[in-house]
């Protein structure tokens, strides 16, 4: 993207890594990834990946693309799932950008399964 001049693009929609294997237990941010209390599906599905930065990392992460996308893209829509291990990265994230935020959506998915069993 660093390449790309401002206002290069019309329209950005993304879905980026929502740490999910860090979970907060007792208070403490933990490794929930190996753990044998989580589920089969999420072992599988994040197998190859390591989404469990540091809470620090993952808010600077997000917050270094998001600068970049302001700049690049027209208009973003930036799909995120509050979950315990990006709650504060998120919050904040959408405390430092409030004044590009200019909607929120929310998916009601009824009384469906969570994105992720405990």
């Amino acid at each position: 993207m660093r390449r790309m001049p401002d206002n290069f693009v019309d329209l950005t929609i993304t879905s980026p890594p929502y740490n999910m294997k860090l979970r907060v237990h007792s208070g403490e941010y933990q490794n929930i990834g190996s753990s044998p209390s989580a589920n089969a599906d999420y072992r599988t599905k994040y197998s190859d990946f390591e989404d469990c930065l540091p809470i620090e990392d993952f808010y600077k992460l997000h917050s270094e693309i998001i600068t970049e996308l302001l700049r690049v893209s027209k208009i973003i829509f930036y799909n995120i799932s509050i979950v315990a291990g990006s709650k504060r990265a998120f919050f904040k994230i959408i405390g430092e950008y409030s004044d590009f935020v200019k909607d929120i959506i929310i998916w009601d998915k009824g009384h469906g399964e969570p994105a992720i069993s405990p």
